[in-house]
């Protein structure tokens, strides 16, 4: 297959088109940056997609102040009008009525110790329709179905990368490079340094093979859930033990569709015969579940396998070891850092009262050597407990607009990314309507 080059150079190449890859693009185009995204699959969204993980959670904190907004609200608002999203009245947050709580309490993430919170469950189908149309409103040259495989340097500058297709080989030049690609291949082809050492017990040390049932009366399974709570989690665990693994039934967006989450460990996500065995092991473990769930508990008996997600959930591998590595005591600390351009709201015991938010600094996305790369979404530095805590989509969502507004005011100024004036930064953030913690 002969190569071909591409016929034009962009200012902003973001490589990856999940939540942060979208959204750095987004952000980028709309202040005026030459912007492309190159996805390796043939659609957008990465795993609250592809990987049909269907929860956008935590945009906030337990009070009646919602925290995450931005481009990801943009993106929940638009699945709304499309009635792709079930979620919390604005209303309805902070509450801890029983009223409230009964109706969302069988929603994960929804009820967090007594009060809602807003998260989202999502049409996957729809979302990837939403994604692609904020790209092209905003003005992103879109490439779908091409693999990143490499990149060229200059020094210590990215000035291509390298991908693969059905086109052959392609060579696509840019100004500021964007790694969205969750396991962090563009700064590793850079060279930058990144740990893969994970706590055995975190979520992120596990992968996942999601797939849903369709036709399940999930009003009679909320039922017996609620009268029946201890048989119930008896019966989870013994299906833990019958596949090796947790799996439980999630609800959906649709009162006749759950989804089946899954966490198996052992796995290493940068080996191909490791994904390889998770994927297929996992697949047929899903026939198990899904006649065990049919067997067991009222709601599924007529129940089927909807689908499976085509995209194997990838929960962490590589981080990066950038300019700034998040720890477990920044969640505590509650440290305003001065380049801060997100702030995400606490998860369950992870803040103190003193101090409510978590901070995330510029520096956590920027590389210590590449001085025109910048990384967006879970390969973000950090420690393992950081990482585990603070990779899910939604943040995925604030870290990208955070990195695509700063690859576009560096273009602007002609300017590498370390010397991005942090103050036009966290302006242009609130402009955009991110919520920095004022």
């Amino acid at each position: 297959m002969k190569d071909k080059a591409m016929s034009r150079e962009y200012e902003v190449v973001v490589c990856g088109g999940g939540p942060g890859g979208v959204a750095a693009a987004i952000a980028a185009a709309r202040l005026g940056a030459r912007t492309c995204l190159i996805e390796r699959y043939g659609h957008l969204g990465g795993l609250a997609t592809g990987g049909l993980v269907i929860l956008i959670p935590h945009l906030s904190g337990g009070t009646q102040l919602q925290e995450v907004k931005g481009i990801c609200w943009e993106v929940i608002e638009y699945l709304d009008k499309m009635g792709g999203a079930l979620h919390p009245l604005q209303e309805e947050l902070g509450k801890d009525d029983v009223e409230t709580v009964n109706k969302w309490e069988h929603y994960f993430s929804v009820v967090v110790e007594g009060r809602v919170r807003m998260s989202v469950y999502t049409d996957p189908e729809a979302l990837k329709y939403v994604l692609q149309e904020l790209l092209k409103e905003s003005g992103v040259d879109l490439i779908l179905h091409s693999l990143i495989v490499d990149v060229l340097t200059e020094g210590d500058r990215i000035s291509a990368v390298i991908t693969y297709s059905k086109s052959g080989r392609q060579v696509i030049k840019g100004e500021i490079f964007v790694d969205a690609t969750g396991d962090g291949d563009v700064m590793a082809a850079a060279g930058e340094d990144f740990v893969t050492e994970w706590d055995p017990s975190n979520r992120s040390s596990t992968v996942a093979l999601v797939f849903r049932l369709g036709n399940v009366d999930t009003e009679e399974f909320f039922k017996y859930k609620r009268s029946n709570f201890n048989t119930y989690a008896q019966l989870m665990e013994e299906l833990r033990q019958k596949v090796g693994f947790r799996a439980l039934p999630m609800p959906s967006w649709r009162k006749d569709v759950v989804w089946v989450n899954n966490w198996m460990a052992g796995i290493d996500p940068l080996d191909v015969m490791d994904l390889t065995r998770a994927e297929t092991e996992i697949r047929k473990a899903s026939v198990v579940i899904y006649e065990f769930l049919k067997a067991n508990v009222p709601g599924f008996q007529r129940s089927f396998i909807l689908d499976t997600a085509p995209q194997l959930g990838i929960r962490g591998s590589r981080r990066l070891i950038g300019r700034y590595v998040l720890t477990k005591e920044d969640i505590y600390k509650g440290e305003k850092f001065p380049d801060t351009v997100a702030v995400f709201p606490p998860i369950e015991h992870n803040v103190s009262e003193q101090y409510p938010y978590v901070y995330f600094p510029l520096r956590a996305l920027l590389p210590r050597k590449t001085r025109n790369l910048i990384v967006a979404g879970r390969c973000f530095s950090s420690d393992g407990w950081f990482n585990d805590l603070y990779n899910l989509i939604t943040h995925c969502f604030c870290m990208g607009q955070a990195a695509g507004t700063a690859a576009a005011l560096a273009v602007d100024r002609k300017q590498d990314l370390q010397e991005v004036d942090i103050g036009a930064l966290r302006a242009s953030l609130l402009n955009q309507g991110v919520f920095l913690g004022e």
